[in-house]
């Protein structure tokens, strides 16, 4: 055995997050392969011994006293991970005082600083370079450290599933480095720096239930150091069009299927890719994918994955611009779910390829066929409608570049309403309140009716307008479909046969920010949808984020902003939107694509608005 070296250093001096996205390797021509690479490693038997070797990271510092460090094996022929076993310390110390608040509920102080006797290491930045400065030797490895590097994978993988891998898939540096940690107080921790999120420094603590796809909850989240709390993620890739066909296609007992076509034009703000990562709702399968040209273009979506992953030809120079279509289709219930006379469509659901590697604001040109008994209503104007049959066809497109595309059908009775400055199409089933109500009856529940519905709809819906139009100045469309949609109230049963429906009683408010009923109206759209959070939280959540950065205090800040969720966005554009709400015990649950969140709760839920704009 060749004699351990020992690395004696201060590290800090080297920066270990990188300006830009730097090739380190080649690029996975498979998506498996690469991923099973960072999923598997193990320790190599290359060791060092180490004395006060500090990494520091942001607001992070892990000193590495006295110990052993055990080098993982290679992703792409490259070191990317290690795991540390002997005496050391982290400390960590938030920017600013509402984030110092968040971890004193933690740690019982403003700042951590805690002895470390265990650390795992993945990292894609100039960690590598510095710990192979200085050498490593072929050493012996403990049988527990296998154990403890393969359970850190495993919960690095639920906890982001999809971004610890993007770098390696790439061949990059991107400056992505977590620390799997055992405190000495404080147990099992993690620290997480991914710069491609804006708020990319996260201290984690563990879940006290590992539901939800995930092991660990949040305590702290800041951006790194010299990034405004307001600012965008990074943007790598841009979407500029889609021109898609939906055919939402009645079964034989009266539910609806979806199969699609979406073409998508994205182009390259600056070099990136090859691989790049697209939100598609989990139960959606892909049937095929091609270029523009004609060729099979390279696709992996994992079962029950909300993430869509695309290989282009090859790596992307700023301003490559490609079109990318495919081909997929979702059965009922898995996208849209019937009750009564009302489809229940999720508003934030990515039925569509959603962009996740910078801005997904794009124009719309899209063909619906429905069948011909629904009422129908989209995002956009409708430029035509046919009747073939017992299908009817209608077109519509967005000129206005929006993050939202969504639709709504059902059994509705269309009220048209005209005012001086816009019109409204207020479609509402009174006829299914009227058969749940007499459901509950008979359940021993009463649910009072309310009385000249369509009128106080549309007057509630008005009234928000004409105060969007305060705030913010004229809305920028002049027709609004406003469509009655079920909104989803989580109760704690994992029996979904158990789930109870019902319609909201909690009356419309404009400007409730976090109201305590079952729905909520926020703004989307027009004035505010360029600067809405690209995380996929709510615009209440983002300026949350906003004030707690400035040092002010958030208006019941009892939401943590979760990267993978869309629970209370609504696709729609130009409009005044009431979307499902949260309360009490539900407010501080974890919002998520992933299908263990659908499937731990059952669900009651309620008739709220939606509000899509024509034209």
């Amino acid at each position: 055995m060749h004699r351990l070296r020992s690395a004696v250093a201060l590290l800090s001096c080297v920066p270990g997050l990188l300006t830009a996205q730097q090739v380190w390797g080649t690029a996975a021509d498979n998506y498996l392969t690469r991923h099973s690479e960072v999923m598997t490693l193990a320790p190599s038997n290359q060791v060092m011994k180490v004395h006060h070797l500090v990494l520091a990271r942001d607001a992070g510092t892990l000193i590495l006293e006295d110990g052993f460090l055990y080098l993982l094996g290679n992703v792409d022929g490259h070191t990317a991970g290690a795991i540390f076993q002997g005496t050391g310390r982290f400390t960590l110390i938030p920017p600013n005082p509402t984030e110092r608040a968040e971890l004193h509920v933690f740690a019982n102080s403003d700042t951590l600083d805690d002895s470390v006797s265990e650390a795992v290491l993945i990292f894609a930045d100039s960690t590598t370079d510095q710990l192979l400065h200085f050498g490593s030797a072929v050493g012996q490895v403990p049988g527990n450290v296998v154990g403890h590097v393969k359970d850190a994978l495993e919960t690095l993988d639920d906890a982001w599933r999809w971004r610890p891998v993007w770098p390696f898939l790439n061949g990059e540096r991107n400056g992505l480095f977590v620390a799997r940690l055992k405190l000495a107080k404080h147990g099992d921790t993690m620290f997480q720096i991914d710069p491609t999120e804006t708020e990319a420094v996260k201290f984690y603590k563990p879940a006290h239930r590992t539901e939800f796809g995930t092991h660990w909850d949040l305590v702290t989240q800041f951006p790194l150091a010299g990034i405004p709390a307001t600012a965008s993620r990074f943007q790598w890739l841009e979407t500029t069009h889609y021109v898609m066909d939906a055919n939402l296609k009645e079964t034989f007992g009266a539910d609806i299927d979806l199969l699609a076509t979406t073409s998508m034009t994205f182009k390259a703000d600056q070099a990136a890719g090859p691989w790049f990562p697209f939100y598609l709702q989990y139960k959606i399968l892909v049937d095929s994918a091609h270029w523009q040209d004609g060729s099979k273009a390279v696709t992996f979506k994992g079962k029950d994955s909300g993430i869509l992953w695309v290989r282009t030809p090859k790596r992307l120079a700023p301003g490559d611009s490609l079109t990318l279509t495919v081909s997929y289709h979702a059965n009922h219930p898995d996208l849209i779910d019937r009750d009564v006379e009302w489809f229940y469509i999720e508003p934030g659901v990515a039925w569509y390829p959603v962009n996740l590697s910078g801005s997904d604001d794009a124009t719309f040109d899209v063909t619906y066929h429905t069948p011909h008994q629904y009422s129908f209503a989209s995002v956009g104007q409708r430029t035509d409608s046919s009747l073939s049959g017992k299908v009817v066809t209608t077109h519509w497109t967005i000129d206005r570049p929006t993050p939202w595309a969504t639709f709504n059908l059902g059994i509705f009775e269309n009220h048209h309403v005209d005012e001086p400055d816009r019109a409204l199409d207020v479609m509402l089933s009174e006829d299914a309140h009227r058969e749940i109500a007499h459901a509950l009856a008979t359940s021993g529940y009463y649910l009072p009716q309310q009385s000249h519905m369509v009128e106080n709809v549309t007057a509630d819906v008005s009234n928000s307008l004409k105060y969007y139009s305060v705030l913010f100045g004229p809305p920028p469309s002049h027709h609004f479909y406003v469509t009655e949609i079920p909104s989803r109230k989580e109760s704690p049963s994992r029996d979904s046969s158990t789930s109870r429906r019902a319609p909201s009683t909690s009356r419309l408010s404009m400007g409730s920010t976090n109201g305590s009923g079952p729905t909520r109206w926020r703004t989307s759209g027009g004035a505010t949808a360029s600067s809405r959070p690209r995380t996929g939280t709510n615009g209440w959540a983002r300026a949350s984020r906003a004030s707690r950065h400035s040092g002010t205090s958030p208006r019941n800040d009892t939401t943590r902003p979760n990267t993978s969720s869309s629970w209370t966005s609504t696709r729609a554009t130009s409009s005044l939107t009431r979307t499902p709400g949260r309360s009490g015990s539900e407010a501080g649950r974890p919002r998520s694509r992933s299908p263990k969140a659908r499937r731990s709760w059952s669900t009651r839920r309620a008739p709220g608005f939606c509000t899509c704009c024509g034209s």
